[in-house]
This record gives structure tokens, C-alpha cells and sequence, in this order.
């Protein structure tokens, strides 16, 4: 009986020595992969571009993609020929959201009252057409003319 005792209690140390003994994986491979993962993220986001400071913009590493794309978009401010004749007669064309000056759309009231003061003249009429416009964007254009001090006709 002291065999198997013996055996059993051989199996079980040698199950402990078993577990004990297992050979550690290296951590190498490991630490390699996590290094070469930083260096492409370092790559992607400075050496590209996708900075994070102020003289970075997406796609290039020197900052002029910012400068260029504004260059681009158009300005908000409203085209005005300079030197276009002024109308004697000034149809302003209000419809639900929109304010049509002329064939111009004002997209606010700053862009209406620059129309406004370059069409304006002594001669000038202007004629306030209500197409189902809502009533905020009716009273803007209203209070535009009042705020200007310039006489409007209201045609419904």
C-alpha cells in the first residue's frame, strides 16, 4: 500500500513542481509590439499632421492646410458690385426663412443691411413682398428698414 501511496503522493508533487516549474512566457514579443505600436501612433498624428497644436491642420505636417481651406470657402460677407447702377425700384422678397434682395438671398440681417445701405439712395423705393414668410423672419427684415430709418412699401 505504501506504493500507491507513494505514487500518489509523487503525481501530486510532481503536479505542483508541474505548475511551479512552467516556464514563464517572454515578454518581448510583447513590449516590442507596444513600442512599435506608439511610434506608428507618434507617426500618424504628428508626422502627418493630425496634430494636436496650433500650426498643425489634417493632412500636412507644416500647418497649411488650415490657411489653404480658408482660402477656399466663400466669405460669408454678401457680394456687392461696386459699381452697379442703382435701381430706382428695390423689391425685397421675404418667404418662410429665406430674404431675397434683388435676386441676392440675405442670409441675416447684417447681409440685409448691407444691401439695404448700398441700393439706398434718395430716389430709391423699396418694396417689401410677403410670400407666406414667418413672422420672425418678416419682423427681421421690418425691423432692418426701422433700424436704418429707410421708408419701405409693404406689398402682400
Amino acid at each position: 500500500m505504501s506504493s500507491k501511496k507513494d505514487d500518489k503522493e509523487r503525481e501530486i508533487a510532481e503536479k505542483k513542481a508541474g505548475k511551479k516549474g512552467k516556464k514563464k512566457r517572454s515578454g518581448i514579443p510583447g513590449i516590442i509590439l507596444l513600442l512599435a505600436l506608439i511610434a506608428l501612433l507618434l507617426y500618424i498624428f504628428l508626422g502627418n499632421g493630425f496634430g494636436l497644436g496650433d500650426k498643425m491642420g489634417f493632412g500636412k505636417g507644416d500647418g497649411k492646410a488650415e490657411e489653404e481651406t480658408s482660402r477656399e470657402m466663400p466669405s460669408d460677407e454678401p457680394v456687392l458690385e461696386e459699381d452697379a447702377e442703382i435701381p430706382s425700384e428695390i423689391h425685397v422678397l421675404v418667404e418662410e426663412k429665406t430674404v431675397t434682395i434683388n435676386g441676392h438671398e440675405a442670409a441675416d440681417a447684417e447681409t440685409l443691411k448691407a444691401y439695404i445701405e448700398k441700393y439706398n439712395s434718395d430716389s430709391t423705393k423699396f418694396y417689401v413682398e410677403d410670400k407666406q414668410a414667418i413672422l420672425d423672419t418678416y419682423n427681421m427684415v421690418t425691423d432692418t428698414f426701422d433700424e436704418l430709418g429707410i421708408e419701405y412699401y409693404s406689398v402682400r
